[in-house]
């Protein structure tokens, strides 16, 4: 979907009948609502997905909003971005319309009160035998079936908007992480999202995508306590037995960059040292070994 649609929304390089042929394909996309709504809740409101729902409208104004200079020169003519232009309103209108359908349609199903594990079989009984599946059941106060779907409604929504909320929140402290990487832990530790203790903030290191490898690196390479303590969690947290040393150091750094700064170099290359002679015993006579030849092996890497 971003790859073969946005992508040529996207860029200004993209020829018209390109553009043209992409923006009709989502014009039918945009008219199914449930498909919308699933691209929402399944990637936007995923902590690990992309926000490809809002990609997608954020991508679409920008087409109705751009004009022949936002093309590279030459490749589209005033009358052709004004018709591509036309058909990205129409793809908004489209969406909004199908969407505001949903909704109606979403409500009114709450008010069918009867219940769905009966309807397949009041669908196939006989005329005479209907009324009896009809009846209430009991225990079941009438008018609770329809107040119990408003309430698996209600839940529903809110769980949906607190995972969205949730992800907005984990979006803007990797964005202030990948600026400050402290700034950004402490802002998730405010928010509750992240412990204090130096092996959750690892993990959170190594699992997290979004975060810049580059600024990763930074953090573990610092001497502050902290610092130290969260990187000798995040190399504990490694398993080198069995590899050889060149193989070690590569799915070390598989998950950060190497800061610039020697003294962090050195500090991240003595923890790894000294992990790998502890899950690979005998391989060199002692840590200091194994430290000067991996710190040797980056220098020797480095441009």
């Amino acid at each position: 979907f971003p790859m073969m649609l946005l992508r040529v929304l996207e860029s200004s390089s993209s020829s018209f009948a390109a553009v043209s042929c992409v923006l009709r394909g989502l014009k039918c996309h945009c008219s199914d609502a449930q498909l919308l709504v699933d691209l929402f809740v399944n990637y936007d409101c995923d902590l690990e997905g992309s926000n490809l729902f809002e990609r997608t409208v954020n991508t679409l104004v920008k087409v109705a909003q751009r004009s022949a200079s936002g093309y590279e020169e030459g490749l589209m003519t005033v009358a052709q971005t004004a018709a591509l232009r036309l058909d990205a309103l129409q793809c908004l209108v489209c969406m909004l319309s199908s969407l505001a359908s949903w909704i109606d349609n979403a409500d009114s199903a709450t008010t069918d009160t009867t219940p769905l594990s009966t309807a397949p079989a009041i669908a196939a009984a006989p005329d005479g035998d209907r009324d009896s599946l009809d009846a209430p059941v009991v225990g079941w106060p009438v008018g609770a079936q329809g107040t119990h779907f408003e309430k698996m409604k209600s839940h529903k929504l809110e769980f949906e908007e607190q995972r969205k909320a949730s992800k907005l929140e984990l979006e803007e402290a990797v964005a202030l992480f990948n600026q400050k990487p402290m700034k950004g832990i402490k802002l998730l530790q405010k928010q509750g999202k992240l412990s204090e203790k130096p092996a959750d903030v690892a993990e959170f290191l190594m699992d997290t995508t979004l975060l810049d490898r580059t600024m990763i690196g930074e953090f573990l390479g610092e001497r502050a306590d902290f610092n130290l303590a969260v990187m000798h969690a995040y190399v504990d947290s490694k398993d080198f037995g069995g590899m050889e040393f060149d193989e070690a150091i590569r799915s070390f750094l598989s998950g950060f960059r190497l800061p610039g700064e020697a003294q962090k170099i050195d500090r991240l290359m003595e923890k790894f040292a000294e992990r790998y002679c502890k899950d690979n015993r005998g391989k060199f006579r002692s840590v200091d070994s194994a430290y000067v030849l991996a710190y040797a092996v980056v220098i020797l890497n480095t441009d």
